[in-house]
C-alpha cells in the first residue's frame, strides 16, 4: 500500500459548508422550497490535497441530503427540512469510521417593520425594525447588515446590484435603521425589498476540520411601490 492509499484510509474528514447554512424568507426558486439553502463538501486529505469523500453521507437535523450535479451535498432536494430563525442545527458528516458533528444556532431575528407587502412612496425613507441581535462573529465571512434590494414580482428574484445600492452595516447595538428609497425602480424590476442579514455564531471547531460551520438568517420584506 503506497503513501497515498494510507492517507486515503486515514478517515481524516474535512467539511466545507459554503457560505454557511442560509435561511431565507421568500427564497428564490433556485434555492428550493424549504427556505433552507446549503451546499456542503466533504473531503479527505490525500497526499496533502483534499479529495472528495465519495462514501460520505450528510444530514441536517436528521434529514439526509443528496448530492448535486457536481458532487456537493445540497438542501435543494430536501423539502422536509424545517429550520428557521432561532433553530438549533446539528450537522453530521460520516464516511467509513469517521464522523464529524457540528451544532450551532440560527440567529433568532425577526423583522417587525415595515410589514411584508407594505406600500412605500419612492423618494421617501423607510424605517426598518427588528427583534434580536444582528452582529458579526469571528469565523463568519458575512457582514451583518440591512439593505434595500430590487425585487421582481414576476420571477421572485432579488438583486443587490442596484444603481442606488443602499446598505448599513450593523454591530448589534441597534434594532432600527432608516433607509432612503430611490426616485424610481431600476429597469426590469417592479418593487423593492428590505434584506436583513444576521450571521450566526460558528460552531466550536478546535481542530479546524470545517469551513464556515454556522447559520445565516436572511429576513426579506417585499415592498410594493406606490404608483
Amino acid at each position: 500500500m503506497d503513501a497515498a492509499d494510507a492517507d486515503a484510509r486515514a478517515d481524516d474528514l474535512h467539511l466545507d459548508l459554503h457560505g454557511g447554512l442560509q435561511i431565507y424568507d421568500h427564497p428564490e426558486p433556485f434555492r428550493g422550497s424549504s427556505g433552507v439553502s446549503a451546499i456542503i463538501d466533504v473531503s479527505r486529505s490525500v497526499g496533502g490535497h483534499p479529495v472528495a469523500a465519495i462514501d460520505a453521507t450528510v444530514t441536517l437535523n436528521g434529514i439526509s441530503l443528496s448530492r448535486n450535479q457536481v458532487g456537493s451535498f445540497t438542501s435543494v432536494t430536501a423539502p422536509d427540512l424545517h429550520i428557521g430563525a432561532g433553530s438549533r442545527v446539528e450537522l453530521v458528516a460520516e464516511a467509513g469510521a469517521s464522523r464529524l458533528t457540528y451544532t450551532f444556532d440560527c440567529p433568532d431575528v425577526v423583522t417587525t417593520a415595515p410589514a411584508d407587502g407594505a406600500t412605500v412612496k419612492l423618494g421617501e425613507p423607510v424605517v426598518v425594525a427588528w427583534t434580536g441581535t444582528v452582529r458579526n462573529y469571528a469565523g463568519s465571512i458575512d457582514t451583518a447588515q440591512v439593505a434595500l434590494y430590487d425585487y421582481d414580482s414576476k420571477t421572485g428574484n432579488f438583486s443587490g446590484a442596484t444603481s442606488f445600492h443602499i446598505a448599513q452595516a450593523l454591530d448589534g447595538t441597534t434594532r432600527t435603521a432608516t433607509l432612503p428609497t430611490p426616485a424610481a425602480v431600476d429597469p426590469g424590476f417592479d418593487g423593492l425589498a428590505i434584506v436583513l442579514l444576521a450571521p450566526g455564531k460558528p460552531a466550536p471547531d478546535e481542530e479546524q476540520l470545517a469551513i464556515e460551520p454556522y447559520c445565516d438568517v436572511t429576513r426579506r420584506v417585499i415592498l410594493r411601490v406606490a404608483p
